[in-house]
């Protein structure tokens, strides 16, 4: 954990998420309560990941989610068990809301295959 996520009271590391917000959609607003003082603090993040990994949350005790899906969800609605989120750019750590699109598992495998197929034709 970075400094900024430690408690400014008393040091700890270990703290829950009260809160969940996006910001001009472009950092993750969280509202942070230590789990030793219980001081309150914002936690701020980019929205945008430089490893290119999907990041995982767990908002309000709920199940983990992946950050791209609950970014679509915040803004618009709960995904269908046959959505799907995709990444416009390829990049599955840009997590910003102008990057997501919503699609069905099928037309997601769809576009992925056909991805694939161009990079093999590339490659030879």
């Amino acid at each position: 954990m970075s400094q900024k996520e430690t408690c400014p009271k008393c040091g700890k590391k270990n703290y829950r998420i009260m809160a969940l917000s996006v910001f001009i959609k472009i950092f993750l607003v969280k509202e942070v309560e230590c789990s030793g003082c219980h001081f309150k603090w914002i936690l701020n993040q980019y929205l945008c990941d430089p490893r290119n990994e999907h990041r995982y949350i767990q908002p309000h005790k709920e199940k983990l989610i992946q950050l791209h899906r609950w970014i679509w969800e915040y803004f618009n609605r709960k995904l269908e068990s046959w959505e799907v989120i995709h990444h416009k750019n390829g990049k599955k750590g840009d997590n910003r809301y102008n990057n997501l699109v919503l699609m069905t598992t099928y037309s997601h495998a769809r576009l992925e295959r056909q991805k694939r197929e161009i990079r093999k034709r590339r490659e030879k």
